[in-house]
């Protein structure tokens, strides 16, 4: 009789066991099914600078999550365009020694680099908080590109050999080349997003790029060289779905 409760007891703790974890089973929702979710940023920057790509590049970003990271791909259009003046200081100089009237010639130089890129990584993110999440990512990036040199410049013909004080007359001649390049490297970006509700949120990241820029045909005026490009800030608008 003994043995025969033994075993009933055992049958019912087998029975509790199995239904237990038939509940747990069916409780449990698959990580998957709440962190996989679909999200695209847009660079909100360039809207506040007036589309000033000197500050930061245009931007379009989609985002697959799974688990502790998500993969990602990402649309950007930059531009650097420099300035500067060169050789009105060195003649001023070169004539006030010489004491001989002669020309003044001022060159301004003008580069403008613009291309379209395509980037391509993964992130590991951490939630720190209710609403916010702290992310890390590598990316792959390549693209196609063009360089443009415009000088503009300017001869000044003084009559009277105080340089300071002469009346000028000025003659300008402008002259354009260009080259076009591709571009490949890598990248690394850091940052913060804060999850205004379910749908919508906000990012700050920063990117740092390093990249080879090969010309695609020879010119004087460009060449083929590696770039480390570093501090580039992301303001992103973010709807999940």
């Amino acid at each position: 009789m003994k043995q025969i409760q033994i075993l009933l007891f055992a049958i019912c703790l087998t029975s509790l066991n199995i239904y237990s974890q038939e509940i747990l089973d069916s409780t449990i929702i698959d990580r998957d099914s709440i962190y996989s979710k679909h999200e695209i940023n847009v660079n909100l920057i360039p809207f506040i600078t007036g589309f000033d790509l000197n500050k930061s590049s245009a931007m379009v970003q989609y985002k697959y999550h799974k688990r502790n990271g998500a993969y990602r791909i990402s649309l950007y259009l930059t531009e650097k365009d420099e300035e500067y003046l060169n050789g009105y200081d060195h003649h001023l100089i070169k004539y006030q020694e010489s004491g001989i009237d002669t020309m003044i010639i001022s060159s301004r130089y003008q580069f403008v680099s613009s291309a379209g890129i395509i980037n391509l990584g993964y992130e590991w993110h951490e939630n720190i908080g209710q609403d916010w999440l702290m992310f890390f990512g590598l990316d792959i990036l390549g693209g196609y590109g063009k360089k443009v040199k415009n000088e503009y410049q300017s001869s000044y013909a003084p009559d009277s050999l105080n340089i300071l004080q002469f009346n000028a007359i000025k003659t300008e001649v402008s002259t354009s080349s260009d080259a076009s390049f591709m571009r490949y490297g890598g990248n690394i970006t850091a940052g913060f997003r804060h999850s205004i509700n379910d749908r919508f949120g906000v990012s700050l990241s920063i990117m740092n790029n390093l990249y080879y820029e090969h010309m695609l045909k020879n010119n004087n005026n460009f060449g083929s060289a590696l770039y480390f490009d570093p501090l580039r800030f992301f303001l992103t608008g973010t709807v999940m779905f």
